[in-house]
Formats: structure tokens, sequence, C-alpha cells
């Protein structure tokens, strides 16, 4: 009975928690140019436990004090080149401080897809003050592109994994 309790006390506490957690996603479409190197602005938060992401200047999430350990981080990006020219080649980047550690990389396999989704997850191990942050690259050989809202398709997220 002891450890009933014990462990009921954990889950209503928190102790044993996959905190922190956060999920955020775009409230509009992001213009940018063929082959820019561009930061996804994630500017809505749906879900941000320990309020470590910034949804207003640098749109990063940083691992806060004392959460250091194992995250689960995944992206969903939707982009799309309008109907003058088609996406050849969409590159996701996933930056800690300010470096890549993780791409994926998408050619589709069609002549005319003006628009391309593209989902990805790893873990990783944090530190506090990490931040992370999502970029993308596009080539469609032209003109404007954008990195889509609609359904608010395009969500970056993560949560710290309990060991």
């Amino acid at each position: 009975m002891a450890i009933t309790k014990l462990i009921a006390d954990s889950i209503t506490s928190g102790a044993i928690a996959s905190t922190p957690y956060f999920f955020v996603n775009k409230s509009g479409n992001q213009a940018t140019t063929d082959g820019a190197d561009t930061k996804i602005t994630f500017d809505n938060v749906v879900v941000d436990t320990d309020s470590g992401y910034d949804n207003s200047t640098n749109y990063r999430y940083t691992i806060p004090t004392g959460k250091d350990g194992k995250y689960f981080f995944f992206f969903h990006v939707n982009v799309s080149s309008g109907t003058a020219s088609q996406v050849r080649d969409l590159n996701v980047y996933i930056r800690k401080n300010g470096s890549n550690i993780f791409q994926a990389q998408e050619k589709p396999y069609i002549n005319d897809a003006s628009r391309l989704s593209m989902s990805g997850s790893f873990i990783h191990d944090c530190s506090a003050s990490d931040y992370f942050e999502v970029s993308i690259t596009m080539d469609t050989g032209s003109g404007t592109v954008s990195i889509e809202a609609r359904t608010k398709a395009t969500s970056f997220g993560g949560y710290r994994i309990i060991e």
C-alpha cells in the first residue's frame, strides 16, 4: 500500500512526468525566397510547461535550468511554391546553439510538386541553456516560396524523457 501511495503522489506532483514539454506552431504563412536559409518563426505557443520557448524574438526553445537530460524533439513542415514553380528540394535543419545537429531532406519524385510536407523526430542529450530552432532551405528554381500554416500544420515540439 505504501508503494502505491508513493507512486500516486509522484505522478500527482509531477515528479515522474515527462516535463518540461512544449508544442508550437505558426499562426500565418511565412514567405521566403528560393534557396534562402530561413528560420521558421513559430509564433503560436500551444503549450510550454516551463516557459522555455521564445515566440516573439528568437523563435527557439531553451532548456530550462535544472532540466538537463535526454529530450525527444519532433517537427512537421508544410511548404508551397505556389503555381509558378515546383518544389525540387526541401531541407529542414534543427540547430542546437546555432549549429546543425539534424537534417532531413526531401526530393519529390514528381515534376509538378508545388507543395511538400516533411516530418521528423530525434532524441538528443541536452544541458540547461542549450537552445533549439528550426530552419529550412528550399529549391524551386525561382520565385517566392511559403512556409505554410494552413490548419496549423507547420509545428515544432519536444519533451524531456524520464530515464
